[in-house]
């Protein structure tokens, strides 16, 4: 039997796939929040880092409304949990399954 490569075979265009991961990215030049990255992760519960990084965006942000303008834009689907446009949106808490 001869190997016959599918369509899922094929070796991965890391071009194409960059594309794919940026696609609906915000192109935000000169947002505050490229200088601490580390502020920014959503999984962090931490209410100090949480603080800090919304008044980052408050206080020194000038892309702050294009930011919102963006976040607001998304669907459901794509929303960013963490800070995002100077909000915090936790994220949902995942049930335990029941015994």
């Amino acid at each position: 039997m001869r190997f016959r490569p599918t369509a899922k075979d094929r070796p991965v265009d890391w071009v194409d796939l960059a594309a794919l991961i940026i696609t609906g990215t915000a192109s935000l030049p000169g947002a505050a929040c490229t200088s601490r990255p580390d502020l920014f992760d959503p999984e962090s519960t931490d209410e100090y880092v949480i603080a800090e990084a919304l008044t980052l965006c408050h206080k020194s942000c000038p892309v702050l409304k294009q930011c919102r303008e963006w976040d607001a834009a998304q669907p459901k689907s794509r929303q960013l949990y963490g800070v995002t446009a100077g909000r915090y949106r936790p994220q949902p808490r995942t049930r335990k399954a029941s015994a």
